[in-house]
């Protein structure tokens, strides 16, 4: 017999993992590419050396939360 506890939550029920991306350069856009694949992760912050940079890739890939400072973002 199948407990409902031991069946895994349906989808709808699990909130999203919430990550964010330190690098706006290579590694980190690849990152971000990476991210958006998995199921149930969503990227909500960007941050980089350059407030500008990060400015730019967020807009470009719609990340709403931005800066040079991942300590203002958590």
């Amino acid at each position: 017999m199948v407990m409902d506890s031991d069946r895994p939550p349906d989808d709808a029920d699990v909130a999203p993992i919430r990550v964010g991306i330190v690098g706006a350069g290579l590694s980190g856009t690849l990152h971000l590419a990476a991210a958006r694949l998995v199921p149930g992760l969503e990227v909500t912050a960007l941050v980089a050396r350059r407030k500008e940079r990060a400015s730019a890739v967020a807009l470009e890939t719609r990340v709403p939360r931005h800066g040079d400072d991942y300590r203002a973002l958590c």
